[in-house]
């Protein structure tokens, strides 16, 4: 068949090191990309202090040259060697692909845009600063802006507890408890108290970091945190908790240098960074604010809260150890939003990190978990997005950039656990992907990871790819899959609301696949095992296939693609499709290639497989505009 399985690792599993235009900020622009390559690499820098702070992809190379594995190839997982030209630099395709990589192989070289519906407004009105001449604020502040009160001029070191706070709305006694208290627009030289707040969170760190070994909070007033005022970035929290006035109140906003060479991990290199977090016996949390990067577009190597220590290493018990986000907007203008990551030196420790009710916005990878760094691959991550609560969910959106790499979640190698309920994915190029690169093999065992009431929609390449070698997706249950299709002038082939190895996921229960291009798109890559259920007669898998169509091209229901060259080759045996609800009642079954849009189910190159279809019934689920029940 012409393509593809994405992914088989997709050029995406790479903290992606390529330069791009970014996201614009006006929402009628072109957003022009090329291609996504086959496999998935990774960054793990191990290149000397003098190098220029871009990230190298598990390069161990003397020159700095960014050279990533290749799935296609049999996980050779080669780097270049000194003086070698990246695939990408030489060919102007991103140098991930092994060889056979189908149509969206890195030859691809597809140009478009992604047309999607407006982004969000990056500029944050409450925090427009009138005595600063910073490009990125506004002039003059809005009469009704939270910000700062022209009246009060004095600012007493003392303040009135009776008086009303400009910033927060409400009297100073009734912030919350917290171990220091900062305020924009309190004077320098507080205490920290709150009559006396620090003026800059960097006061607060200094002052935690004074008597270190104790997890403490900082209560964080209204207004917005900069150099300008005095902040010296990356903020290292270390065990110290920020909670803010509100995502829309209180806004850190700028990145610092970091050399993270000396504590080695999955991401060894000079970082950018807004918040640096993460300790393996203290609990951290982020709460009621915002972080963004002075640019409004993403620019490469620029991450906004970057987790390289925890309890993943099994130190101790959750909460200790772990690192919340809650009610939290990351971006614009991250290359990754969100890296959750390990340290090596002096001991080795990952990041457990947990997210919930977060906004993570307009960058090129929004969520990205990385693990791993030492020789004995020992140095673990997790990463949990929302709870069993359904209030608890993240919006991962508009992650995009000119070389199809962008990418809502990523989640890479020695990931140990892994949990994402109730978030929306939606307005990028892809939604979610497992794209560990094999680098851990035996006795390591596979971890399984779980999606469950997610929504995937306005997705232009993929919605969530699942062929991981030791990730596998054991329960993909009760997610909607909506209006997954390439856009008007992108030249990829459809686009897949959930793309898989067949060995490298589980159960499959109670799904939407509603108006995308292509719903399910299935291949057999790994060692074969038991294949993906979307389930049995006496386990129905109730998933909902209903016009699913490219509106050019040849979409449909399930497509499955054995060996193209040797179809004897192919694995044998059942595929387990029955009690799921389809347009034909039993769905239709085609062997043609091209197989006809909007087919129900397309086996191809696959002689000794069946499929069981057993206890069908037709879907009267409406079809979205321009969508129409297929062949």
């Amino acid at each position: 068949m012409r393509r593809r399985l994405a992914g088989v690792g997709l050029a995406l599993a790479t903290l992606y090191v390529g330069c791009g235009t970014g996201i614009s900020l006006d929402p009628a622009s072109d957003r022009p990309h090329t291609e996504i390559g086959d496999d998935g690499g990774k960054i793990q820098a191990t290149d000397g202090p003098d190098d220029d702070g871009s990230a190298d992809v598990h390069a161990h190379d003397a020159d700095g040259a960014t050279e990533m594995g290749s799935r296609a190839d049999g996980r050779d997982g080669d780097n270049a060697d000194a003086g070698e030209t990246p695939d990408r630099a030489a060919d102007g395709s991103d140098g991930l692909d092994g060889g056979d990589a189908g149509p969206r192989d890195v030859t691809d070289d597809r140009e478009g845009d992604v047309s999607l519906d407006t982004m969000p407004e990056a500029r944050f009105d409450v925090f427009n600063d009138p005595t600063s001449d910073e490009p990125t604020r506004d002039a003059s502040d809005d009469a009704g802006d939270v910000g700062y009160d022209a009246s009060d001029s004095s600012k007493d070191v003392v303040r009135d507890a009776d008086a009303p706070d400009v910033l927060d709305g409400c009297t100073v006694t009734c912030w919350p408890e917290a171990d220091y208290y900062v305020d924009a627009t309190a004077p320098p030289g507080g205490n920290g108290s709150k009559l006396q707040p620090f003026q800059t969170i960097t006061a607060a760190i200094q002052a935690h970091q004074a008597s270190p070994g104790v997890a403490r909070k900082a209560y964080v007033a209204a207004g917005r945190y900069d150099e300008a005022l005095g902040e010296r970035f990356p903020l290292v929290l270390r065990g110290l908790s920020l909670e803010g006035a509100g995502q829309d109140r209180t806004l850190i906003a700028g990145a610092g240098r970091f050399d993270h060479f000396p504590e080695g991990g999955s991401i060894a290199n000079i970082l950018t960074v807004t918040i640096l977090v993460g300790e393996r016996q203290l609990s951290t949390q982020l709460l009621g604010l915002s972080i963004q990067s002075l640019s409004p577009v993403p620019v490469e190597n620029y991450y906004g809260v970057f987790c390289d220590r925890g309890n993943a290493t099994g130190e101790v018990e959750s909460p200790r150890g772990q690192t919340h986000l809650d009610q939290v907007t990351v971006g614009p203008g991250y290359s990754s939003n969100v890296v959750v990551a390990t340290s090596t030196n002096p001991s080795s420790t990952g990041c457990n990190m947990l997210i919930t009710r977060a906004t993570i916005t307009s960058g090129w990878r929004g969520v990205v978990a990385l693990g791993c760094g030492s020789a004995t691959y020992d140095d673990p991550v997790m990463l949990e997005m929302g709870t069993d609560d359904p209030s608890s969910g993240n919006t991962i959106s508009w992650m995009t950039d000119t070389n199809d790499l962008a990418v809502g979640l990523q989640l890479q190698d020695c990931l140990i656990r892994g949990s994402f309920q109730y978030n929306t994915f939606r307005d990028s190029l892809v939604g979610a992907q497992l794209a560990d690169t094999g680098i851990v093999s035996l006795p390591h065992s596979r971890v399984n990871v779980s999606f469950k009431h997610n929504v995937f929609e306005r997705l232009s390449i993929y919605g969530l790819v699942a062929n991981g070698y030791t990730l596998f997706a054991d329960e993909i249950s009760d997610n909607r899959f909506s209006s997954i299709t390439r856009a008007v002038n992108q030249t990829v082939t459809e686009a897949v609301a959930l793309s898989l190895d067949v060995f490298d996921v589980g159960k499959i229960r109670r799904n939407e696949f509603i108006g995308n291009d292509t719903a399910v798109e299935a291949g057999f890559y790994t060692s074969p095992g038991t294949p993906a259920d979307f389930g049995t007669i006496d386990d129905p898998g109730n998933n909902v296939f209903r016009c699913n169509s490219a509106r050019e091209g040849s979409g449909g229901d399930v497509m499955i693609s054995g060996n193209l060259t040797d179809p004897q080759q192919t694995w044998a045996g059942t595929l387990r499709f029955a009690g799921n609800a389809w347009d034909h009642a039993p769905p239709t079954l085609l062997a043609v290639d091209p197989p006809p849009n909007g087919v129900d189910i397309s086996l191809l190159y696959a002689p000794h497989i069946d499929i069981d279809r057993q206890n069908a019934t037709l879907s009267t689920a409406s079809c979205p505009s321009g969508r129409s029940p297929g062949q």
